[in-house]
């Protein structure tokens, strides 16, 4: 008899696990390439933060754009 409170084992399927480690695998690559990116280029890598944070404020600038010539 199960109860409420007790924990229920579940193994993974041997594809769950390959797929997990590969997410792990790929996640750690790109922390590590980031921050070599960051320690060899840093000016660059400024510039790249700087242009993300710029897309945003540029979209919502334009299509107030949009919107404000279409209704007017």
């Amino acid at each position: 008899m199960l109860r409420y409170n007790e924990p229920c084992l579940v193994v993974p399927d041997a594809r769950t696990v390959v797929w997990m480690n590969v997410r792990k695998i790929l996640g750690t690559l790109a922390i590590v390439v980031l921050a070599i990116f960051l320690i060899s280029q840093p000016g660059r890598a400024a510039m790249s933060v700087r242009g993300i944070g710029n897309s945003p404020a540029g979209a919502r600038r334009s299509m107030t754009d949009l919107v404000t010539q279409r209704v007017a």
